[in-house]
């Protein structure tokens, strides 16, 4: 897979690995590689939840980390909803607005659904800011007050947030430095066939986020004239956004594979878990190699 120079700290690592493991095999030395690009991955990667074995089900999910502001969090999920309540009429949008239903719908599904996981709360609201943004530039919603404070409480909910929490802070800084030109088609499917993978053996936000992510990635195109990837199928911050979160992901999985096996063994899912690690290990790198 195509991308960036690897890290001289990880060349470095992989040069000196024990003469031990290359004595064992090949099959030895590329698990001490695939582990020293997965630690190097998630270091490039910072992302504000964990992934495990859920052992009521077997099922991969996804775990928030804990807040370090929890107040200052709350505060701004309260001040989006306020402005939500503040846009409708008897609880329905009026006809000046009816543009903002996608963005209602998908707000309060985030609301609803995933306020105890600030990552995605942080990343939808500023999703939503976006399209308000693009709404009152196409004339699609017209310019009224209670639109511009949901708004601007989309953007100051989405600033409280990185404030509240470093890990989704750290995200934000490093996902600038992702290059999407970087990126090759047919990388994109194998990335989005890994993700398929994950989300058919997860539950809950896990499950949805890497399907969507997995259609983002389907939905970027190569444009054979430059060489560089057509985002007109799908938002460009959208993409980013996927790249980095799916590489987060994969990384932390990978870091903690041998324990996610040990965890589904027994379950139905176990055998779908095992057989995907392969494919796992394969988008690690070419990941790193994205955001290097």
């Amino acid at each position: 897979m195509s991308g960036n120079p690897m890290d001289w700290d990880m060349q470095t690592e992989i040069a000196l690995i024990d003469d031990k493991v290359w004595k064992a095999g090949a099959k030895a030395v590329a698990e001490k590689i695939a582990e020293i690009e997965a630690k190097y991955l998630a270091k490039a990667t910072p992302y504000a939840e964990t992934i495990a074995v859920n052992p009521s089900t077997g099922k991969l999910h996804s775990i928030p980390v804990t807040l370090e502001n929890e107040n200052l969090y709350q505060t701004a999920l309260d001040k989006v909803r306020d402005a939500l309540d503040d846009l409708k009429e008897d609880g329905e949008l009026p006809q000046h607005c009816f543009a903002l239903e996608p963005i209602d719908k998908k707000l309060g599904r985030t609301l609803d659904r995933y306020a105890r996981n600030p990552q995605r709360v942080h990343d939808d609201f500023l999703s939503a800011a976006k399209e308000v943004d693009r709404l009152l530039g196409f004339k699609e919603v017209g310019d009224y007050p209670e639109v511009q404070a949901l708004r601007t409480d989309l953007i100051t909910g989405s600033d409280d947030i990185r404030a509240a929490d470093a890990d989704v802070r750290a995200s934000v800084d490093a996902r600038v430095q992702l290059r999407l030109e970087e990126m090759r088609v047919e990388d994109t499917e194998v990335a989005a066939g890994i993700l398929d993978q994950v989300s058919g053996v997860s539950e809950g936000e896990l499950a949805e986020s890497t399907a969507e992510d997995a259609n983002t990635l389907r939905a970027l195109r190569y444009v054979v004239e430059s060489g560089a990837p057509d985002v007109s199928g799908a938002n460009a911050d959208e993409a980013v956004g996927a790249i980095y979160r799916s590489a987060a992901r994969v990384s932390r999985m990978a870091q903690g594979w041998d324990a996610i096996k040990r965890a589904a063994e027994g379950y139905d899912t176990g055998v779908k878990i095992v057989a995907m690690g392969g494919g796992i290990i394969t988008v690690v790198g070419w990941f790193l190699r994205l955001l290097g």
